[in-house]
């Protein structure tokens, strides 16, 4: 998926989720996929991420805006469940296996 195809999907994510103003960057990340700052409001993601598909960037680090929490706590799967609509452990199985 292109670059701009991710920033007009997380838009959409984000306008649904009640986010404002976020700051999407694209890095070269070794060990991770994405990383959210809080108070910055911003999400860098792994390059490598562009060539996921579009379910799996979905599932990716809006809900930790929403929530404000860098963790996968309770509260952020229910936001990420409301936000997705789909199945998180299916969604998380398949990322991990595209990342490793």
């Amino acid at each position: 998926m292109e670059e701009q195809k991710v920033r007009k999907l997380l838009k959409e994510l984000t306008k649904t989720a009640g986010i404002e103003s976020v700051r999407l960057e694209f890095r070269d990340m070794k060990k991770k996929l994405a990383t959210t700052s809080l108070d910055k409001r911003t999400i860098k993601l792994n390059r490598v991420v562009l060539t996921f598909p579009e379910e799996i960037i979905r599932y990716i680090e809006v809900a930790h805006l929403k929530v404000k929490t860098r963790y996968h706590c309770k509260e952020f799967r229910e936001v990420l469940t409301q936000l997705i609509s789909d199945d998180i452990e299916r969604l998380e199985r398949k990322l991990i296996e595209l990342f490793l």
